[in-house]
């Protein structure tokens, strides 16, 4: 019975815990939807992924122009992806000086070409794993594009292990 009410206090603490994350978002989300409404700007919302201090991947809304989302969207969105995260208590998940080379989407897969940077051969399984899956959630928030490519300087970046 102790094992069973010590879980339940874990699992509650851990709920709070990624429930305050999310109203901090919320807030974060509409404080900057206040100053672009304020600046009469035509805005969306689009949804990126960064590490928590724990290295955690967490999400974060980030308003771009719709023009802007018009012409290119998931350039934009990567590109935003990589000026990092907005809230400092994040970080982002792809390595210093990663630059995007090019991103195509054709029949709902987005190829997405990488700088050598991408490639850190210091970094443990868990980095690897989180530059990974920062890129494929943030892409795939996308609703045209369902699996997501990654290639490094044109040659495909091997995925190993689970995501």
């Amino acid at each position: 019975m102790k094992k069973f009410k010590l879980l339940f206090l874990i699992v509650l603490f851990v709920g709070c815990i990624w429930y305050t994350n999310a109203l901090e978002q919320q807030e974060v989300a509409a404080n900057d939807l206040e100053v672009a409404k304020e600046s009469g700007e035509n805005l969306s919302k689009v949804l990126l992924y960064f590490l928590n201090s724990e290295n955690e991947l967490v999400n974060e809304y980030r308003f771009v122009s719709l023009d802007d989302l018009k012409t290119d969207m998931p350039k934009l969105i990567m590109t935003e992806l990589l000026n990092g995260p907005s809230i400092e208590e994040n970080k982002s998940a792809l390595p210093d000086g990663v630059q995007l080379i090019s991103i195509e989407i054709r029949d709902n897969v987005a190829s997405v070409n990488f700088s050598k940077e991408f490639v850190s051969q210091s970094e443990g399984e868990d980095a690897r794993l989180a530059k990974i899956s920062a890129v494929v959630n943030t892409l795939t928030e996308i609703k045209e594009i369902d699996t997501v490519e990654i290639l490094v300087e044109g040659e495909v970046y091997e995925v190993r292990g689970r995501i």
